[in-house]
């Protein structure tokens, strides 16, 4: 499993659109934690997501998440575990 951390306000550079399309050309479960979650607006959280969508391989990758307010946290939990369950 790969977890790629991204500041949630930050486009994917190419070194993580790569590892993105390497995850999956070598059938790797990967998702995107977009960290720092709650310090955006709803303008900006919109922005975000529609930004994610364009840029993402595919489209249910990208995890919301905020440490601080543990939001989205579950969530990575559980494909953690679903992953791990397959292994």
């Amino acid at each position: 499993l790969t977890i790629i951390v991204l500041d949630a306000k930050r486009n994917s550079g190419q070194e993580e659109l790569d590892l993105m399309k390497h995850s999956l050309s070598i059938e790797r479960p990967f998702f995107v934690a977009r960290s720092r979650w709650d310090r955006l607006n709803q303008k900006e959280r919109s922005a975000a997501k529609k930004r994610w969508l364009a840029e993402d391989p595919l489209p249910e990758i990208s995890v919301p998440i905020s440490s601080t307010h543990r939001l989205g946290l579950d969530e990575v939990h559980r494909r953690i575990r679903s992953v791990l369950e397959i292994e």
